[in-house]
């Protein structure tokens, strides 16, 4: 029996600022954007009430890219549907630094 992998991730959270628009040498926009989203929860010992703030980069690209840049704006509040992907980056240092983010396959205004 085969079984298929599955990558997706769905997240509902605020823009921290504008999109960045870059384009690909031959000329496809990509979107980079930063969504913030936030989680409460009543600590047991203590009795008070925390807050945690995570961030996800999302990058969008072509057309879903070019709606992300003309029409979300900081605060924003976005349902982003897409999959996870980790790119390996050598630091001057010859460490290696991992990141992650979203690839947008649908992103909304929520």
């Amino acid at each position: 029996e085969i079984m298929s992998d599955i990558n997706i991730v769905e997240i509902v959270g605020r823009l921290g600022s504008d999109p960045n628009e870059h384009h690909a040498d031959n000329g496809f926009t990509i979107a980079g954007m930063s969504v913030a989203t936030n989680r409460s929860w009543k600590d047991k010992r203590s009795g008070e009430w925390q807050k945690r703030t995570d961030w996800h980069q999302v990058s969008a690209f072509g057309k879903r890219a070019e709606w992300c840049i003309s029409e979300l704006k900081k605060g924003s509040r976005v349902r982003v549907l897409g999959r996870l992907q980790t790119d390996v980056v050598e630091d001057n240092y010859r460490q290696r630094k991992y990141y992650t983010k979203i690839i947008a396959h649908k992103i909304g205004l929520e």
